[in-house]
């Protein structure tokens, strides 16, 4: 591609079970390298594993779990030095489609350097989770992380040292029985700015 170097997913894609990502190494780039997840990108039961110390970088937004009929999907960024970076708008997990997953783990970093995010979009996207778990392993996001923006059982881990930073939080905006866990030593979700649970719904919960 004349403006990226790497590996591209692309708008209206299919299925891509189980794909690994692993030592990958772009020298000499002049256009920005690694792999760019275009936010089109679909389809159900998916699995991207970034790991091994590459990069997966979304030029606008990040999405798994695009739409209704997206279920069932996942990444995976594990490892020191791997990386996921959401560099010009939003991170979305859940944003239409259920069951979508985002699993920080083994010092792996997911990094929205912008904007936010936010999980369960839709009311069709429920039931999502975000785990972030072990020493190093670390979500950021510039503004915001929202669990449950309109869907219900939406839910937020982190553990074993793990940390998650932002200015703002916030558990259950318009939906139900969304909820954070924080639980082991050293684990953080740190909001600069302001924590709610409830905006305006039942059942949301902080359990640390």
């Amino acid at each position: 591609d004349s403006t990226y170097d790497g590996i591209q997913f692309k708008t209206g894609g299919g299925q891509l079970p189980n794909v690994a990502i692993t030592n990958v190494r772009i020298d000499r780039s002049n256009n920005g390298a690694g792999i760019l997840a275009m936010s089109g990108a679909q389809g159900s039961a998916n699995r991207l594993v970034d790991t091994n110390g590459s990069a997966v970088f979304a030029d606008g937004d990040g999405t798994i779990g695009g739409n209704p009929s997206a279920r069932s999907n996942s990444v995976v960024v594990t490892d020191a030095g791997t990386s996921f970076t959401v560099a010009s708008a939003h991170l979305f997990v859940g944003r239409n489609g259920p069951f979508s997953q985002l699993i920080i783990t083994n010092g792996g970093r997911v990094m929205n350097s912008i904007g936010s995010s936010s999980m369960g979009d839709s009311p069709d996207g429920s039931n999502n989770l975000v785990l972030v778990t072990g020493p190093g392993s670390l979500l950021t996001n510039r503004i915001s992380l929202t669990i449950g923006s309109a869907s219900d059982a939406n839910r937020l881990v982190v553990t074993n040292g793990a940390q998650v930073q932002g200015r703002y939080g916030t558990i259950g905006l318009n939906f139900n029985r969304n909820e954070a866990v924080i639980t082991g030593a050293g684990s953080l979700w740190n909001n600069g700015e302001e924590l709610v649970v409830g905006a305006s719904a039942n059942g949301s919960r902080l359990v640390v």
